[in-house]
């Protein structure tokens, strides 16, 4: 994630501590992500199917802060696929 590459730099083992100050579901949606870019092909990535309109916006927000733009743009892309789900809830 580029948000901790500052914090990484280094390139040490040390332990790094991290505070989450979101939906607990969400940051694991987002861990779950980054271990699937790491493990996956593109076309084997799962992200569409778990994206809804209920977790949408805080993956996005969550996904723009940290600097992960290919989450980003799934989220975006989900939105256009289904903006009219999405806008009428």
């Amino acid at each position: 994630m580029k948000y901790f590459e500052t914090q990484l730099k280094d390139g040490t083992d040390e332990i790094v501590e991290i505070e989450v100050h979101c939906n607990p579901q969400i940051f694991q949606f987002v861990i779950d992500y980054i271990n699937e870019l790491d493990s996956l092909s593109p076309s084997e990535l799962t992200t569409q199917a778990r994206l809804t309109s209920a977790n949408l916006i805080p993956i996005l927000v969550s996904a723009n802060f940290l600097q992960i733009q290919q989450l980003e743009y799934d989220c975006l892309e989900y939105w256009r696929l289904n903006f009219i789900e999405i806008m009428g809830e």
